[in-house]
């Protein structure tokens, strides 16, 4: 989990001040020339609940899945999610966080 670790926190280090810069410009918002969003930053670890689409469970299968977040997906618009009880990396858009429960405990 260290390398989705250490991109979350360069995501979220990017969407940041920092003590260089003295004109209160984050560092995302001096390349691409606008505030960047920081909606999407999470807690990193924190369980989450994952949507689970129609075409993907059965008729009387669960409709959502107890996951870990591990930050933005690199690929889409949506959040990477590792489910444990399969030990699979996915990425989701439709998801509910539970920001004081770190890894299920």
């Amino acid at each position: 989990m260290w390398p989705h670790a250490v991109r979350h926190a360069t995501v979220a280090r990017n969407r940041v001040l920092t003590k260089v810069a003295d004109d209160m410009w984050v560092p995302l918002e001096r390349w691409l020339g606008k505030k960047p969003p920081v909606d999407m930053l999470r807690v990193f670890g924190c369980m989450a609940v994952a949507h689970v689409p129609k075409p993907y469970r059965t008729k009387l299968g669960a409709s959502a899945l107890w996951c870990v977040h591990l930050g933005l997906a690199a690929e889409s618009k949506g959040w990477l999610l590792w489910e444990p009880s399969k030990n699979v990396l996915f990425d989701n858009r439709d998801v509910k966080f539970v920001e004081n429960i770190m890894n299920g405990k």
